[in-house]
């Protein structure tokens, strides 16, 4: 009995390297003289690719294809790939991913048609992360429709694919935004997002004259409660404000410095006096972001430092002003 319950504390939930995956064969084989088929204990699964990786790395993802026959409940893959070999994302095989309800998957670079095998092998995902160590090392080759039928929560490190995507389910949408104007991006979100309470935009390279169309995509999401922004505020230069959003409430902004959540602020007109605001919250979150303090600064001074400006800017602000440090 104490030997099962040892198993299941140790194999509910597993990391290690690609390169190790038959180690890990081995040893569910090996245990079978305890309990029947230990596999199935596996719930979730870390797989790490090294900075240098060692051996054939197809021969890596191909050992890894069989980890559904050994792991037949595995239902959450986590995979981190930190490696920039010769090749780029040739290389980056995600098609032995299947039956799983939750992928999160973190590379260096991808190309989109991976949707595509994912959506196939994995009918009942529910979340699902694809995260590029940077947006243009996104390869945008995805070229036929995917449908994600029970989608709830989904994140991808660009814009330009939405045209192909079909996620009846989305609650929680997040994407680095670099083509606001882009049709494909607002017809999904007019067609996939009238249930959509979390939006999380990552906004790169954005010009002051694309404010309007960021509000518009906001208001294709009927349902939106939370929108959480991270990156390069554009400057609003007066843009007039539409109706109030019928459901949006809460603010979430990532900061890497104690004087960007003023920009952002400006962006929507919350601290220019005489101006109407671009939209209302109950709530605004900062989450104050650093790289690397190196004993300059703290989060509390950096909290003092916001609230200062914003005291000085506006006096006071209608919502309720949460802080948060990420480390």
């Amino acid at each position: 009995m104490l030997e099962t319950i040892v198993l299941e504390l140790l194999l509910e939930d597993v990391i290690f390297y690609s390169s190790w995956v038959n180690r890990f064969y081995s040893a569910l084989e090996s245990m079978a003289s305890w309990t029947r088929n230990p596999g199935v204990l596996t719930r979730r699964a870390t797989i790490l690719f090294p900075d240098a990786l060692y051996g054939d790395v197809a021969k890596n993802f191909a050992q890894l294809a069989r980890l559904s026959e050994y792991c037949s409940k595995l239902r959450t893959i986590t995979m981190f790939i930190n490696w920039h070999g010769p090749g780029g994302s040739s290389q980056i095989n995600l098609e032995w991913i299947s039956n799983v309800t939750q992928a999160i998957l973190q590379t260096p670079i991808f190309s989109t048609d991976c949707l595509v095998s994912l959506a196939d092998k994995n009918p009942g995902l529910e979340t699902l992360a694809l995260i590029a160590e940077r947006p243009k090392n996104v390869r945008v080759t995805l070229q036929t429709d995917v449908v994600f039928p029970q989608l709830g929560r989904f994140f991808i490190s660009c814009d330009d694919v939405f045209c192909h995507l079909s996620t009846p389910k989305l609650e929680w949408l997040g994407f680095c935004l670099r083509q606001p104007s882009n049709p494909g991006l607002a017809s999904f979100l007019r067609d996939n997002c009238t249930g959509l309470t979390y939006l999380h935009l990552d906004m790169l390279d954005l010009l002051d004259e694309d404010l309007p169309r960021i509000l518009h995509l906001v208001y294709l999401c009927p349902s939106l409660e939370t929108l959480s922004l991270e990156g390069y505020p554009v400057y609003n230069y007066g843009v007039d404000p539409l109706e109030p959003h019928p459901s949006l409430q809460h603010l979430v902004l990532r900061c890497e410095g104690a004087y960007e959540p003023v920009d952002w602020l400006e962006m929507f007109g919350l601290i220019h006096d005489g101006w109407r605001p671009l939209l209302s919250f109950t709530t605004i979150t900062f989450r104050l972001f650093y790289r690397n303090r190196q004993g300059f600064t703290t989060f509390e001074k950096d909290k003092a430092t916001v609230k200062e400006a914003i005291d000085e800017r506006c006096g006071k602000l209608d919502a309720e002003l949460a802080f948060e440090e990420v480390l």
